[in-house]
């Protein structure tokens, strides 16, 4: 498994910047907007950091 991964990141670690962060905007919209991972926490959480801050 250790190498299976490895190889996948040494892979992913000769991608150039611009896709590496084309590629992470993808995963962010994903896991934020798709799957909705963890979002009441992190905005429960950014109302307990930044209370001055709540819309």
């Amino acid at each position: 498994m250790y190498y299976i991964i490895y190889g996948f990141l040494y892979l992913l670690s000769l991608l150039p910047f611009p896709v590496i962060y084309l590629l992470s905007d993808f995963i962010y919209f994903l896991m934020y907007y798709v799957f909705g991972y963890r979002k009441e926490t992190v905005a429960k959480n950014l109302r307990i950091a930044f209370p001055e801050k709540i819309r």
